[in-house]
């Protein structure tokens, strides 16, 4: 298995100082990730923010099974579309999580693409947390009144969820002096089904100015921008994030497949936050 030379050098800093290093592995198959492997521009903030908290971390190879899991502590889907998940890979996530790892499943804004299967923002990743007794909406929301397009997700639409408020201990963001999340800043998204098992970590009530764009109704009731699952009956030993964007995670001088947002808001403590807590902190 191939590392980066971040995982060998936080290695290294793990091994003179006898401490335990998280690592990271994202699938090679999600959009954010095939940008910026074809770009180079798309998602390089992010893996500085994890360089920078000696967080390792890794692109995988191909498909994902229990061979390229093992060892890891943490596996981010950052929205695929183009390739959809094998049943054995789906296996392979469920007794990854269930064996005490973190999962971040990210899907995108659009629905169901009936007339492109192959272009699917939703369905696929859809298939990964419908594993977890979670679904996605089929529904693209946007911003109607703001020139920028950019949907601010701020106050009561942020929960005291750990990936908001962080921890004593955790890492804070370069430059910055606390763990809360006071703003994350996202763009076009779906939204994500909670059930009983979930907790919300970012929900889309009060946001009056974004709409359905494909029925230009309003937001479905209860639907969250994010959630949490740590409870055993739905993730046996592991916990899940399941959000409903993942551009939000792009450069934002980067605007392919769309205008990235990282350095916007709290995303990237957002973003340290999230992983920090799927590693079981």
């Amino acid at each position: 298995m191939r590392y980066t030379n971040a995982y060998f050098r936080t290695t290294f800093i793990g091994y003179l100082f006898n401490i335990y290093i998280m690592k990271i592995l994202f699938d090679r198959y999600g959009q954010q990730i095939q940008v910026q492997i074809n770009q180079g521009n798309r998602l390089t903030g992010m893996f500085e923010t994890l360089t920078e908290a000696n967080y390792a971390y890794d692109i995988a190879q191909g498909a994902l099974s229990d061979a390229t899991l093992n060892g890891y502590d943490v596996l981010i889907l950052t929205n695929r579309m183009d390739d959809p998940f094998e049943k054995a890979e789906l296996e392979a996530i469920t007794n990854f999580v269930t064996n005490g790892g973190g999962l971040w499943c990210m899907a995108n804004h659009s629905g169901f693409n009936l007339g492109n299967i192959n272009n699917n923002h939703v369905r696929y990743t859809g298939s990964v947390c419908s594993t977890f007794w979670s679904a996605y909406e089929a529904a693209a929301y946007s911003s109607t009144d703001r020139q920028d397009n950019e949907v601010p997700l701020t106050g009561t639409n942020l929960s005291n969820h750990p990936t908001i408020i962080g921890a004593k201990g955790w890492p804070i963001v370069k430059g910055g002096t606390t763990t809360v999340v006071s703003s994350i800043v996202t763009r076009s998204f779906c939204a994500v089904y909670p059930n009983a098992f979930s907790t919300s970590i970012a929900a889309l009530e009060g946001l009056k100015y974004v709409v359905n764009t494909q029925s230009s109704k309003p937001i479905t009731n209860g639907v969250l921008w994010s959630i949490g699952l740590s409870d055993p009956k739905s993730v046996g030993k592991g916990r899940v994030v399941i959000c409903g964007d993942s551009g939000w995670l792009g450069n934002t001088d980067s605007d392919w497949p769309g205008p990235g947002e990282y350095q916007n808001g709290d995303n990237a403590q957002y973003m340290l936050n999230t992983v920090t807590w799927l590693s079981g902190a």
